[in-house]
């Protein structure tokens, strides 16, 4: 979106903090998720564009909530580069992430990291913590994994205990973490006996795609929310593309197809821009070569705009909710 770049431990008071980590090092499958964050920032730039060419700045109407939103008069978002990027060397890598995000979130209001597969979200968590822990000591921590798979393995014969199959493990094992879910759970080979038990033992939640297709998005995501905001002082939510549908979001690691649409991933994200004390997202699996269309990192840009969008740019009720109804047939607002 055209953000200025600074250094990590520059970032403003209560900004947004982008960071990218191109890594793909540690998958099983295809390659080639490490151009993802390219590929997103490039998405992003659509936007500005669009409010760009505006003559008078009088920004758009929603068709959805019939809200008027405008370019604002100072983008409260800054981009911090990626990480330092150490393919040969997991510990290293993980490390010299964390440092950087961990710098980033100290004066961040919400740091956003763009993967790369999603082994990211582990260094990408642990480092906000690690920010957040200095500003709030004691605190307790909600995370809330978007994904078609649980990547819960502790190990995979191959990869060992780091790699995309095993982020929310790890994640699972840092102490702050009181609460952990899953939305967008899908197929018959997501969860082995012992990561159910391990699941069942702790009290975590699992909300998988049958169960949103069947009482809505809506329903869905109040009772995840309820559950992974509940006495926690901070919330992490990290992204797999591949969460959505294959169709609608081919290019990526590992595509599905019992899986939620694109207008349900959005509306699934824009749940998550309610959540008043949410100081972490990751945006994972993109792989833009696989498909030329652009279509996935739109998509995925997107949806990291309907997360987060409220915080970005400014919104406002503007018409009554009489003249909204006689320009759009059948508008009722959200």
């Amino acid at each position: 979106m055209r953000a200025r770049w600074v250094q990590p431990s520059e970032v403003p008071e209560n900004y947004i903090a982008v960071v990218g980590m191109p890594i793909d090092s540690w998958n099983l499958a295809r390659s080639g998720t490490r151009w993802g964050p390219r590929a997103i920032r490039e998405a992003s730039l659509y936007p500005s564009m669009i409010f760009g060419i505006q003559p008078d700045d009088s920004g758009y109407i929603s068709s959805r909530t019939g809200e008027l939103t405008r370019w604002p008069s100072e983008l409260r978002l800054v981009d911090t580069g990626d990480v330092v990027i150490r393919p040969a060397d997991v510990v290293a890598q993980t490390e010299g992430a964390i440092e950087h995000i961990t710098a980033a979130s100290r004066t961040s209001r919400i740091t956003l990291t763009l993967g790369g597969d999603h082994y990211v979200s582990y260094p990408a968590f642990a480092g906000v913590l690690a920010g957040w822990r200095d500003r709030k000591p004691g605190l307790k921590a909600g995370y809330l994994h978007i994904d078609s798979h649980a990547d819960f393995y502790d190990r995979t014969k191959m990869l060992g205990k780091y790699n995309h199959s095993t982020c929310a493990r790890r994640v699972s094992e840092i102490p702050e973490v009181t609460r952990m879910a899953w939305v967008g759970i899908n197929g018959e080979t997501s969860l082995e006996p012992n990561q159910f038990q391990v699941m069942h033992e702790r009290g975590f939640r699992v909300c998988t795609s049958y169960y949103s297709h069947r009482v809505g998005i809506a329903e869905s995501m109040d009772r995840v929310l309820d559950y992974v905001t509940d006495g926690v002082d901070i919330v992490y939510v990290s992204i797999d593309i591949d969460v959505v549908e294959g169709a609608h979001a081919p290019a990526t690691h590992t595509p599905t197809f019992d899986a939620l649409s694109a207008p349900e991933f959005l509306e699934t994200l824009r749940a998550i821009s309610a959540i008043d004390n949410l100081v972490g997202v990751d945006m994972c699996e993109v792989a833009p070569a696989i498909d030329p269309s652009q279509r996935t990192e739109r998509l995925a840009l997107s949806g990291i705009l309907a997360a987060l969008a409220p915080r970005i740019l400014q919104s406002e009720p503007r018409y009554s909710k009489e003249e909204l109804e006689q320009v759009f047939l059948g508008w009722d607002g959200e």
